[in-house]
């Protein structure tokens, strides 16, 4: 056999080990409800990711991705006021959501890493609210009226993770077109059922506590026309068995819970926009197939 030309070895070396460099995420998730920061926004949901990166000096990490949140049915509700101003019609597919995102992630220590990025939430459904919002009773409502918002809006992000038992994270946000911060802990344990069990099975435990104060809910543009509170706190916890196929491939299902701190009174109450699609108790199952490299 000839012998490559030395240059051509160089070039080949380079490029392996720049490609060993990057790592990369797909995770297709299938829940039977969406719930976002505490707040129902859809029934049965296809919710993929995609993501990759390049790993840099230092275990820094330089990564872009797209998330979104796909409605798998059309159902809605008339939403009523008691005093009888208006009325609305509600579609669980008006909160459709893609979100591509970028960031940087650097590990700090062994222990400490810190993540910092940007998103850009693309609402799908969201039509303007002057245009669509109408006024008028249950028989004018159909199924063009839709709720008031912007589109899209941008968000920063910035969280640490510790590796320690229990791998603590806490992630701070603010989303410009709602005036939306927020706050989300976590933890999270993995037990590996390998040895006692079988080969490749895992059981994954979370648990979540978050804020969120939105002076502008969905970006509405009269936003205290629309809810007089715009804070709430949320919590929730997850079980997920998982199940790894071959190297870098895993199946996942499971159970989640989420709840809020918000009325459960809909468009009654002073901040009916937070559970204006579902209740203050959400409980939900999830399947998922997730690839990594």
């Amino acid at each position: 056999m000839k012998k490559l030309p030395m240059v051509l070895v160089g070039v080949l070396g380079v490029v392996a080990v720049q490609a060993s460099d990057f790592v990369g995420l797909v995770d297709m998730k299938f829940q039977t409800e969406y719930v976002y920061r505490g707040r129902r926004e859809m029934r049965k949901a296809f919710a993929p990711t995609v993501e990759i990166g390049y790993v840099g000096i230092s275990d820094t990490e330089i990564y872009a991705g797209v998330e979104a949140a796909l409605s798998l049915e059309d159902s809605g509700f008339l939403a009523k006021m008691e005093d009888g101003s208006f009325d609305a019609y509600f579609r669980h597919n008006w909160f459709n959501r893609i979100s591509p995102y970028a960031g940087v992630a650097y590990k700090v220590n062994d222990t400490f890493s810190v993540d910092v990025g940007y998103a850009r939430n693309f609402r799908l459904g969201i039509r303007n609210f002057s245009d669509e919002f109408r006024e008028g009773d249950s028989k004018n409502n159909n199924n063009n009226s839709y709720l008031g918002g912007k589109r899209d809006t941008g968000e920063i992000y910035a969280g640490i993770s510790v590796d320690v038992p229990l791998n603590p994270s806490l992630y701070c946000f603010y989303d410009f077109g709602c005036k939306e911060i927020g706050a989300e802990g976590k933890v999270q344990h993995f037990t590996d059922f390998s040895d006692n069990v079988s080969p490749g099975l895992g059981l994954d435990l979370g648990a979540k506590f978050g804020y969120v104060n939105s002076k502008r809910p969905y970006g509405f543009d009269d936003a205290d026309a629309f809810a007089e509170k715009k804070d709430y706190f949320y919590y929730g916890a997850n079980a997920d068995l998982v199940y790894e196929v071959v190297d870098g491939t895993k199946l996942r299902a499971g159970i989640s819970y989420e709840g809020n701190s918000a009325s459960d009174k809909h468009v009654s109450d002073k901040d009916y926009w937070v559970n204006v699609l579902g209740h203050k108790h959400n409980l939900w199952f999830n399947a998922a197939v997730t690839c990594s490299f």
